[in-house]
């Protein structure tokens, strides 16, 4: 079901039940506090309980928009770094094969390749695997207000939170891939900053 906030006599679309991937957290919350409710009579504070929704990552080249913005936002932008050895939650994997010449085509579901022992014990090859990728897909907020950020599986996308300690392994990930170290205010070191694990 699709979730939208109507303002000016127009509807942006901010997600999808729980996935509100065109908007951030804080972009709510300036909006709840401008208005109670938005046109068509939705409690914008709804938005804002803790352990429910799924927030679009605050990516710095964002900050400052509103919410005429979301309707051009990549929902399923995705920031990918090389897993730098954390523990990771995985899915099946669908591939599509289909008949040469066309038609006849099959969804084939095998276990994650990144998931190095359901995938042995499957029976499966694949190319050898050194590296496995991570993307930084969503944002939570827990029942402190407090911010984690939402990982998932470069292959098979099944996302997880981080404990404080595999956040500053992706923090240093990230900012290896920082091209303008000499720059303390560069987009790296910005998005390292936003990066949020749980305390348990």
């Amino acid at each position: 079901m699709g979730e939208y906030l109507c303002f000016n006599g127009r509807q942006y679309k901010i997600g999808t039940c729980e996935s509100l991937y065109y908007i951030r957290h804080d972009e709510l919350k300036e909006i709840a506090e401008l208005h109670q409710r938005d046109e068509s009579g939705t409690l914008i504070t709804d938005y804002l309980q803790p352990k429910i929704f799924f927030y679009r990552f605050p990516w710095p080249d964002e900050d400052g928009q509103d919410v005429s913005y979301s309707d051009n936002r990549d929902y399923s932008r995705k920031y990918t770094i090389a897993n730098p050895g954390i523990e990771t939650a995985h899915n099946t994997v669908a591939c599509h094969i289909k008949a040469e010449g066309g038609g006849f085509g099959l969804n084939v579901m095998i276990p994650c390749p990144a998931d190095t022992e359901a995938f042995k014990n499957s029976g499966l090859r694949s190319s050898p695997i050194n590296i496995t990728p991570l993307h930084i897909a969503f944002e939570k907020y827990d029942e402190n207000g407090s911010p984690l950020t939402i990982l998932g599986c470069g292959y098979c996308r099944q996302m997880f939170r981080i404990t404080e300690d595999d956040a500053e392994k992706v923090r240093a990930a990230v900012l290896r891939k920082d091209n303008a170290p000499e720059n303390p205010n560069s987009w790296h070191k910005k998005v390292a900053a936003r990066i949020f694990g749980a305390s348990y």
